[in-house]
């Protein structure tokens, strides 16, 4: 049972790594220590080498989190090979200085690794190609990332703390709170195409009234997606106790903003 698990673990992440490297069109080019001139492209790498002149290092297992996001990060192993002898330890890889390339492509302009074996015990930077793009990412108007409505008037947020989706009768926030006072949602991910989030979905009884209710909550996670002109539109709560979804849409009349 744990061996099936896993399994179904897996492929789960798998599955989720290939719609995030498609949409993200995010990636990071590495070159060799000692000479800077040759690159490989790589996007989410799960394993890559770096040569040098008598040694390599092949960072591998690498688990990706925030990749498309101005920083990512990653653990895995980071093995140093030397005169037919390897040495492997844990490694964490910073990726960060996300840059605007044109047409759609970014590309992180910093990679760094926290310790790499026979290299000193101190961060080092992995050789980079840094050119050919443009400003970074966050100057870059277009390649923005999109917003989110948390309702109750706005305005619009990158990764909102709570959001009010039924007018003060239901709203989403972080784990461990109360209605009353609301810990910050934990997102995930926030790309240019969705952003998922976990917490509680706290939802007004209404008996018997919804002015006398009280309000109820439950384990959620969050999903938003179909950004336009700049902000997501589309809103989908999940419920770890299986019922069903509140599936909801960014609706605008009259001026106003609300979930529907």
């Amino acid at each position: 049972m744990r061996a099936l698990l896993f399994c179904l673990a897996t492929l789960m992440l798998l599955a989720t790594n290939v719609t995030s490297a498609q949409a993200d069109r995010t990636t990071v080019r590495v070159g060799k220590f000692g000479n800077p001139g040759t690159f490989r492209t790589y996007d989410r790498p799960a394993r890559f080498q770096v040569n040098a002149e008598d040694s390599w290092v092949i960072f591998s297992k690498l688990r990706w989190r925030g990749w498309g996001n101005d920083r990512a990060v990653a653990r895995g192993r980071s093995t140093t090979c030397a005169r037919e002898s390897c040495t492997t330890r844990p490694v964490r890889l910073t990726a960060g200085r996300l840059t605007d390339c044109g047409a759609g492509q970014r590309r992180y302009m910093k990679l760094t690794a926290s310790r790499i074996p026979l290299y000193g015990p101190n961060a080092i930077d992995i050789p980079l190609d840094t050119s050919g793009c443009e400003a970074p990412l966050a100057l870059a108007a277009t390649n923005a990332l999109p917003k989110l409505w948390p309702g109750a008037g706005g305005p619009f947020q990158l990764r909102p703390k709570v959001v009010d989706y039924a007018n003060g009768h239901g709203l989403i926030t972080g784990p461990g709170a109360t209605a009353s006072d609301p810990r910050p949602i934990r997102w995930v991910t926030w790309t240019h195409r969705r952003a998922v989030g976990t917490g509680l979905d706290w939802r007004n009884t209404c008996n018997p009234s919804c002015g006398e209710g009280t309000f109820v909550a439950r384990k959620m996670r969050v999903t938003v997606r179909l950004p336009r002109n700049g902000h997501f539109t589309r809103m989908a709560i999940r419920f770890f106790d299986g019922d069903e979804p509140v599936i909801t849409t960014l609706r605008h009349i009259n001026g106003s903003y609300y979930w529907g």
